[in-house]
């Protein structure tokens, strides 16, 4: 009984890439806002995830739709959408003033029979954190974003969660 308790002990203190299934986020199961080595699987994910968030801080719209909006929804998610979308967060919540550059969540979900990754970055703003949640298609080399949605951060995160 006591090597079951040492083990979940370590387990708990280590607290490296917390997982569900094929979800994984990293923290620990009581703080997600943590910076962990990310898996080699999402490396380019967290790549992209963090230049798209760089970008939208610093409103540079035309780089992210040029650079990594997918080309299939390019006319329908263009660089005014974006701004549009970007300019009411920054009214409700304020500037965005920090977030970990190795902070990161990725949770797989199959969506009108499509397989995409939800790449999650927590972003501190002035008024409240929020989570940045990032759209790829599932096809392991995650260069082309397909979606952008802001959300209050309420507390951690559970790997599986959205």
């Amino acid at each position: 009984m006591n090597k079951f308790f040492s083990i979940i002990f370590v387990v708990i203190l280590s607290g490296c890439d917390v997982g569900v299934g094929s979800a994984h986020r990293s923290g620990t199961i009581k703080n997600d806002y943590k910076e962990d080595v990310v898996p080699k699987k999402y490396a380019n994910a967290l790549k992209v995830t963090n230049y798209v968030v760089q970008a939208l801080i610093a409103e540079q719209y035309s780089y992210i739709t040029e650079n990594y909006v997918d080309l299939s929804i390019a006319k329908n998610f263009n660089k005014n959408e974006i701004k549009s979308y970007y300019d009411n967060v920054k009214k409700n919540y304020g500037n965005a003033t920090s977030s970990l550059e190795n902070q990161w969540g990725f949770v797989p979900k199959t969506v009108e029979g499509e397989e995409l990754i939800f790449s999650v970055k927590i972003v501190e703003h002035e008024n409240k954190t929020l989570h940045y949640i990032i759209t790829f298609v599932n096809d392991g080399e995650f260069r082309r974003i397909i979606g952008i949605s802001i959300e209050e951060r309420n507390g951690v995160r559970s790997p599986t969660e959205l």
